[in-house]
């Protein structure tokens, strides 16, 4: 069993990796790891990732060509909003603080 054993270790083994999610795949037969790695939930989750970027960054295009803008996607967009939130959060503490006294 040990010599098995060693003669598998020995054996130019390939990794293949997933041009989807990135995962290495196990060596051995190959078609048959890459149709059992497909089925698999992470390769599932970056195959949905992935085409809703592509879903995304198409409508993101199609509504520049239009000319429609959305401050979200200005710079600056969301820092605007969370620096308003923090000072509100601030005016909030500062009342508080004025209620105890």
């Amino acid at each position: 069993r040990a010599g098995d054993w060693e003669e598998k270790a020995r054996a130019a083994r390939t990794e293949d990796f997933c041009e989807v999610c990135g995962s290495r795949m196990e060596s051995g037969d190959p078609s048959k790891a890459k149709f059992r790695h497909e089925d698999g939930k992470i390769h599932a989750g970056f195959v949905k990732i992935r085409q809703w970027l592509v879903d995304m960054r198409k409508r993101i295009r199609d509504g520049e060509e239009r000319g429609e803008t959305n401050d979200t996607t200005r710079r600056g967009g969301d820092r605007n909003r969370d620096r308003d939130r923090r000072r509100d959060r601030s005016r909030d503490r500062d009342r508080d603080r004025r209620g105890r006294d």
